[in-house]
């Protein structure tokens, strides 16, 4: 048994690191494949490096609650607007995976709205970062935290006037976790790498894209 696995047609303008999906509307768009970005402005996809960085809150109020008011489209705005800043043309887009509110041992799941905290609670986020591959010297968790944890921590969240950023902390992320985020064939296995991923044919199969 064989496995075949297809690129797109090969192009100046569709290059095979894309996907074309069709508008709900009518026409086609296109978007890089997993593992793959773009930079602002930029018509070509790039290879990319993935990690998820956790973003930890803490209130400087006195008060025992502190009234948290959480917009998630505002702080993944706000946090976009650091990373881009401080990469540049490395950066390949952001969003945030999960907002989490509780504390190291136990988190639950918040949507956004206004939410009571009391002094031993705080704002868990998960934030998925895609950086350019070529060109990067950023390409380990220790680099990237490094780079990272001032800008973030100074970052002026939209969550209340007593609440700032207290820890920062970085990790490859794993792209084998999901379909969305590997382009792996059915009959082919999915290895995590540092930043990425890479496929490999199952026992049988064999990988005639080349």
């Amino acid at each position: 048994f064989f496995l075949m696995i297809r690129r797109p047609p090969s192009s100046n303008l569709f290059p095979y690191t894309s996907l074309f999906r069709s508008h709900a509307r009518g026409g086609i768009e296109c978007k890089c494949r997993p593992g793959f970005g773009r930079s602002d402005g930029s018509r070509s996809c790039k290879k990319s490096l993935s990690y998820n960085i956790e973003v930890v809150t803490t209130s400087e109020s006195r008060e025992e609650i502190t009234v948290v008011r959480l917009s998630p489209k505002a702080v993944e705005r706000g946090l976009q607007e650091t990373l881009r800043k401080n990469f540049k043309d490395l950066y390949h887009g952001s969003e945030i995976t999960s907002i989490r509110i509780g504390n190291d041992t136990k988190r639950d799941i918040f949507y956004g709205g206004e939410k009571n905290l009391t002094r031993n609670e705080d704002v868990a986020i998960e934030v998925l970062v895609h950086l350019a591959s070529n060109g990067n010297d950023l390409d380990t968790e220790e680099k990237l935290q490094s780079v990272l944890e001032t800008p973030i921590k100074d970052t002026k969240l939209p969550l209340g006037a007593d609440v700032t950023v207290s820890r920062v902390s970085v990790a490859d992320f794993d792209e084998c976790t999901s379909n969305e985020h590997n382009d792996c064939a059915d009959n082919a296995f999915c290895y995590n790498t540092e930043g990425s991923y890479t496929c490999s044919c199952q026992e049988g199969y064999h990988d005639l894209s080349g």
